[in-house]
């Protein structure tokens, strides 16, 4: 299968499903085409990029959507195909337009058949920018910042702006992609700091590799799994509740496995009594281990980044977008 024609359908509460010959000329005459216009345009693209995320077959997928004369004449048609591009994060080179002459859709119709296989995602500048960040934040990380936070906890966020923009642009799997290549490269650096040894010790310990691996891992799945969940919604809602959660997972992991004294059996010859001193929660609020103090400024500077990085993923998403439209249109 290699595309497939939007047929537009209107399910009555009452007459059940109606055919289009019922209520196409009176959507005409009333000036209401080009409202469904848009409507068929933005479900056409989203539901051909959900089939590409989930149907193994699905990644080449294109669609046909028929376009009203009135809304050539009256609408907006190129804001309105840029639109549900953005809303979709469907690939140009996907979606055909067609006239609905006669002549005009057979033909079209039959020119989407006929193209050529659309190219594969380049996933390499995610991957280069993952990969960036990783070995940025294994560095910074043994510079401290104040009491509570390194110079490493300013970088890694950025990790979860670079996976939402490959999961915009080029759907989860492409995502997931670009996660792994992270987590190798993180697990290289892990190995690499196991070596070098620093004034208490190696600059990782067993703990330490495991946690950030394992933190690494599950928050940014997490975070491909939400962004794709919410895709569909305001434009900062997936960017944003998927860092939130992929954030908070990353930060509960990394300072549990890594700190907490209830899992001293995972490396005993690592002492953790520093980690669970008991202190005020950053110094100023209940009796906690020193650990949890950490951990909740690491996140509170996840949760302000992943504000900060909604500026970015908009400005990054408006321009690649009307880039990719005008090169289809």
């Amino acid at each position: 299968l290699l595309g497939v024609e939007a047929l537009v359908r209107w399910r009555h509460p009452q007459r059940g499903i109606v055919m289009p010959g019922a209520f196409i000329s009176i959507a005409e005459e009333s000036g209401r085409i080009v409202e469904l216009g848009r409507r068929v345009l933005v479900d056409a693209c989203t539901q051909i990029r959900a089939w590409s995320d989930s149907v193994s077959a699905g990644s080449g997928l294109r669609v046909a959507v028929n376009i009203s004369g009135r809304h050539l004449q009256q609408g907006d048609l190129v804001a309105d195909v840029r639109n549900a591009l953005a809303v979709s994060g469907l690939d140009p080179g996907r979606c055909r337009l067609y006239s609905a002459a006669t002549a005009a859709r057979r033909e079209s119709v039959r020119h989407l058949f006929k193209t050529e296989p659309a190219l594969k995602p380049n996933l390499l500048p995610g991957i280069l920018a993952m990969a960036a960040i990783v070995v940025a934040s294994n560095i910074l990380v043994q510079f401290l910042v104040g009491n509570w936070l390194t110079w490493g906890a300013f970088t890694y966020p950025f990790a979860f702006l670079v996976t939402d923009l490959t999961n915009r642009f080029q759907g989860a799997a492409a995502a997931r992609k670009v996660v792994l290549t992270g987590f190798v490269v993180g697990l290289v650096c892990s190995l690499i700091g196991t070596r070098i040894m620093g004034e208490f010790g190696p600059l990782v310990t067993l703990r330490v590799a495991l946690a950030s691996g394992a933190a690494f891992l599950v928050g940014q799945l997490a975070d491909v799994t939400i962004f794709n969940a919410l895709r569909r919604a305001s434009w900062w809602r997936a960017p944003f509740i998927s860092s939130f959660f992929g954030s908070a997972l990353d930060t509960v992991l990394f300072f549990t496995i890594a700190f907490s004294a209830a899992l001293v059996f995972l490396e005993p010859s690592n002492d953790v009594s520093w980690a669970n001193e008991v202190l005020p929660l950053l110094g100023v609020g209940p009796q906690v281990p020193l650990w949890v103090s950490l951990g909740t400024a690491d996140f509170l500077v996840k949760l302000a980044l992943a504000c900060v990085a909604l500026v970015p993923f908009r400005l990054i998403v408006q321009a690649l977008s009307q880039s990719q439209t005008e090169k289809a249109l």
